[in-house]
């Protein structure tokens, strides 16, 4: 196993924590930055490249931030790592802190402690388990929907009974099931549990952050170029599919704007030991990006110029335009 910042190239793949997610496609696209910033005289449209922040939150504060005073982008392409495919929707979330409630005594105590809140949060953690098992899939979209317990918080030492314990859901959405159906469904949950299981306080659900799923159209002109551009480069046509994690894409769309979120480098181990991206894999994927923004921002002059043709490569920059 390696350090997650050595850096070390084992076999043709470069190990390092992000390598994968996201240092490999920064460095794709500031070099084809750079690269078309030579010749942008024969493109229309500007070509910005924004290095987001803030994404696993779910708030996206990189990409709101940016985008906060600005005209809206024609379209995004989000570089996430994956050759197999080109990822043109995502699930959306909901998210919320369930807070369960008990009654405060000694755990040393002579009589049973029957109002314990944790062993309430874990009836909880139970009924969003069965829940999550009985979901039906969605017949409009790829993937169905997803509820899932990701924190649990409470108790305050051995020798006390705990009054309060706080439980994480995360819900993850379709078009079908949004985010009012998964309110309604913890809600619904809390008051079985309140039901079954009394206390002082009722269960008390408290929102924190949701994004509707997308999915772009069958006509997108941003879909079609990455997709030919990685025809092109890879010698193969890759299917459209949907991601069943969440991505900037969720907040994008919220705004009409388009964006394809993944096809990217080869990788293993994603956001584990030993994350690593096959090195094979970044020039093809260059490639492919770098077609796809060609055809989407060449102007009408230059595809005169160079008649019904292949484009003619750019001029590299010093050093090579690959990484």
């Amino acid at each position: 196993m390696s350090s997650p910042t050595a850096g070390e190239i084992r076999d043709g793949w470069l190990t390092g924590r992000g390598a994968a997610d996201c240092k490999t496609a920064v460095a794709i696209f500031a070099y084809l930055g750079a690269e078309l910033a030579a010749r942008a005289h024969e493109l229309a449209g500007t070509l910005t490249l924004l290095f987001d922040a803030d994404e696993h939150t779910g708030h996206f504060g990189g990409a709101r931030a940016y985008v906060a005073g600005r005209p809206s982008p024609d379209g995004v392409m989000i570089g996430y790592p994956g050759l197999d495919e080109i990822v043109t929707g995502a699930r959306g979330f909901w998210r919320a802190t369930v807070e369960v409630f008990g009654r405060a005594g000694h755990s040393g105590s002579r009589r049973r402690s029957a109002d314990n809140a944790i062993v309430k949060a874990a009836r909880l953690v139970r009924l969003v388990a069965e829940a999550d098992s009985g979901f039906e899939p969605d017949g409009t979209f790829p993937v169905g929907p997803k509820a899932t317990v990701t924190a649990i918080t409470g108790g305050a030492g051995y020798s006390v009974v705990p009054d309060r314990c706080a439980v994480s859901v995360d819900v993850r959405l379709t078009p079908r099931f949004d985010d009012r159906w998964a309110d309604e469904l913890v809600r619904g949950l809390c008051h079985s549990l309140d039901e079954t299981m009394p206390s002082p306080l009722p269960t008390l659900v408290v929102p924190d952050s949701t994004w509707p799923a997308y999915r772009l159209p069958a006509a997108s002109k941003l879909a079609s170029a990455l997709r030919e551009g990685a025809r092109r480069s890879l010698g193969r046509s890759l299917p459209l599919t949907v991601a069943g994690p969440s991505n900037i894409g969720n907040f994008l769309a919220s705004m009409g704007v388009e964006a394809t979120c993944g096809f990217g480098v080869a990788y293993r181990n994603l956001h584990a030991a030993d994350e690593a991206v096959e090195l094979a894999s970044v020039a093809k994927v260059y490639e492919a990006y770098r077609a796809a923004v060609r055809k989407l921002l060449l102007t009408t002059e230059a595809h005169e110029s160079r008649g019904s043709g292949p484009l003619d490569p750019l001029p590299r920059r010093h050093g090579g335009g690959q990484t």
